[in-house]
């Protein structure tokens, strides 16, 4: 059987076209997964995530300055260590900073308090949690009159004085650790980490029916009637 020189043609055509093919995807693979991954592009932070980062510095500094004003309730207070008069000027200087930070702040932070106010209403959702929202407003603007009338004493101190400085420090200190901005870390007790060796004391195996009553037979719990609200994540839309 005798192929016409037409045909031929377009079958060594479609041959060819796809040898080169197949050959030129693993260079055009090749290529594109040397090409520099562009970073994804940063989330811009909002005035209330920037208000709480810049109170997280304060506290840093002030646990640096006044360690024994920024012990949790309760806790054994260590003793005074002396530090250098200009490293104390150097950070008084940056908390006041921080502090003209946050009045920049403050005009973003109470729009957000007011977007999900509006967000609330508009959704028609629960007057619990618009109760519970004003309330939180509330006790953010108490706390702030506090917080202001404390770093005035320290903005109106003279740092040629030796005692306004330390004195204002040591009263900022106490109160950010009664209302401290963030959980701060509880330590864990060596001797109960999740993954430590088990000990040696060995439980007796339970062997008599009154033993074996409560596993066998547990009691019913018994349920009553609550009026509980869950928490609920809301997103402000803006």
């Amino acid at each position: 059987m005798r192929f016409s020189t037409r045909l031929l043609r377009s079958i060594s055509s479609v041959t060819l076209f796809f040898f080169v093919w197949l050959t030129l995807q693993p260079l055009q693979a090749a290529a594109q997964a040397q090409k520099p991954q562009q970073p994804p592009a940063a989330v811009e932070a909002t005035e209330e995530t920037q208000y709480g980062q810049t109170l997280a510095e304060m506290e840093e500094i002030l646990q640096e300055l006044v360690p024994e004003a920024m012990q949790p309730a309760g806790a054994k207070a260590a003793p005074p260590t002396p530090r250098p008069q200009k490293n104390i000027a150097a950070k008084t200087k940056k908390l006041r900073e921080l502090h003209g930070r946050l009045k920049t702040l403050e005009a973003g932070v109470e729009q957000g308090f007011r977007d999900v106010e509006s967000h609330l209403k508009n959704h028609h959702l629960p007057a619990e949690l618009l109760a519970r929202h004003q309330e939180a407003v509330q006790d953010f603007h108490g706390k702030k009159a506090e917080f202001a009338q404390r770093m005035k004493a320290l903005l109106k101190a003279d740092d040629s004085d030796p005692a306004s400085v330390p004195t204002a420090l040591q009263d900022l200190g106490e109160f950010l650790a009664q209302h401290p901005n963030r959980k701060r870390h509880t330590p864990q007790d060596p001797k109960k980490l999740p993954f430590a060796t088990p000990n040696a004391k060995v439980r007796p195996p339970k062997e008599t029916k009154e033993e074996l009553q409560p596993i066998t037979h547990p009691p019913k719990p018994v349920q009553v009637a609550a009026a509980e609200l869950d928490s609920v994540a809301i997103f402000c839309e803006t």
